[in-house]
């Protein structure tokens, strides 16, 4: 319903799969007790939730969680309790940084914090071993610590539109990496590194300011993330 105006209480008491409430922007809060709720995926879009209470790293069987387009600003400490997360989407808010807790979703595969406020790559997402598709597209991440090199599984990496000067080289010790966007950011050379990177099956480096890019790699695209495995 569009008159919805807080989030039913009465959810809370429900055993459930999959919870999807969206458009519903006079939604604020969620309620204390919201981590009594038992649900897989929960996902929320378009609502006005800036901040969620601390009880919600008690949802401990939640797997995916989706919150887009809110203007959430932070996340609270307790959300590295999530330990079952495999999926996070929180792209279209005003994150600007992450929760030292945030390194112990150990579970998690797939990180989505596009169009957000980043200005440094938050180091907590480092110990995230698991994890095997990142999307940074949209904020304003200009370079990456050595502390990069733990994120072993990464497949696909997408930096679209950040404001990268230098290729981080870090990147060519992920032998795993198949996939690579860092269309629109201020790279000026070609990066070296990429010759060392032979797994690579996508790399688009388009709408940089490097002179006579070769045509495998000028590319300009926003969302090159997936790729057809056959």
């Amino acid at each position: 319903s569009n008159d919805m105006k807080a989030f039913p209480a009465c959810f809370t008491r429900l055993n459930l799969d999959t919870l999807w409430i969206g458009t519903e922007p006079e939604i604020t809060s969620l309620p204390e007790n919201i981590g009594d709720l038992r649900v897989k995926c929960l996902e929320l879009d378009i609502t006005s939730i800036k901040k969620l209470p601390e009880s919600f790293g008690n949802i401990e069987n939640l797997e995916e969680f989706i919150l887009t387009k809110s203007g959430l600003k932070e996340l609270p400490e307790s959300f590295g309790n999530l330990k079952n997360l495999k999926r996070l989407v929180l792209s279209n808010n005003k994150l600007s940084h992450l929760p030292s807790s945030f390194s112990q979703l150990t579970s998690l595969k797939e990180l989505d914090l596009q169009i957000n406020l980043f200005k440094s790559f938050p180091e907590s997402i480092c110990s995230l071993s698991n994890l095997e598709k990142l999307n940074f597209s949209n904020n304003e991440i200009s370079k990456l610590s050595e502390c990069f090199n733990g994120l072993q599984n990464l497949t696909a990496l997408n930096f679209f539109n950040n404001n990268f000067t230098t290729f981080p080289s870090i990147l060519e010790r992920l032998k795993r990496l198949q996939i690579l966007n860092f269309t629109k950011n201020e790279l000026t050379t070609f990066p070296k590194s990429l010759n060392n990177m032979k797994q690579l099956k996508e790399c688009a480096l388009g709408d940089n300011k490097i002179p006579n890019l070769p045509s495998k790699y000028n590319k300009s695209r926003e969302y090159l993330y997936e790729y057809d495995e056959n």
